[in-house]
C-alpha cells in the first residue's frame, strides 16, 4: 500500500536538530498510516549521524524524541549513516535505494543496521512509514 505524502512541513532547522525533529514529533501523530502501522509498535531505536546519537521510541501509533538512551526502555536496534547518507534518505525524491528500509539495510553499505534484526522486523510497516515521514518535514 502505497500512500503519498503532503507538501513539507516547514521547518527552519538543520536536518536532525530540535526543530526537525519536533517537525517529525507533529508529522507522525498526524499521519494515519504510520498511526496504524505503529498501533503495536513500541521499540527505543538509536539513529546515529556521524558521531551524533539520537534516541526516538515509536509506540502506540506515535513518536516520542529522548535527548539521552531512555532508561528502562533497552534500544532494541538503530540506524548509523553519514550525514550525507541521510540527507539522501530525507531528499522528497530520494536517489536509487534511498527510498525504503530494506534497500537501505542490504545495498547502502553506509547504512548500517545495529541491534536486534527481529525487532526490526517486527516492527518494520512502522519503521518504513517512519523513514518516509522524514521526506516530508524539510530540513
Amino acid at each position: 500500500m502505497r500512500t503519498e505524502l503532503s507538501e513539507p512541513v516547514p521547518v527552519c532547522g538543520a536536518l536532525f536538530g530540535d526543530e526537525w525533529f519536533a517537525g517529525l514529533v507533529a508529522r507522525t501523530a498526524s499521519d494515519g498510516p504510520f498511526a496504524v502501522a505503529a498501533r503495536q509498535c513500541d521499540c527505543v531505536l538509536g539513529l546515529f549521524v556521524d558521531t551524533t546519537e539520537h534516541w526516538v521510541r515509536l509506540h502506540a501509533g506515535g513518536m516520542e524524541r529522548h535527548p539521552v538512551e531512555p532508561l528502562g526502555h533497552g534500544w532494541r536496534f538503530g540506524f548509523m549513516a553519514p550525514l550525507a547518507t541521510w540527507r539522501q534518505v530525507c531528499q522528497p525524491v530520494p536517489p536509487p535505494l534511498h527510498a525504503d528500509l530494506f534497500s537501505l539495510v542490504l545495498r547502502v553499505p553506509e547504512f548500517l543496521l545495529l541491534g536486534d534484526r527481529l525487532a526490526l522486523m517486527q516492527n518494520a510497516a512502522a519503521v518504513q512509514r517512519w523513514l518516509t515521514l522524514f521526506r516530508s518535514v524539510a530540513p
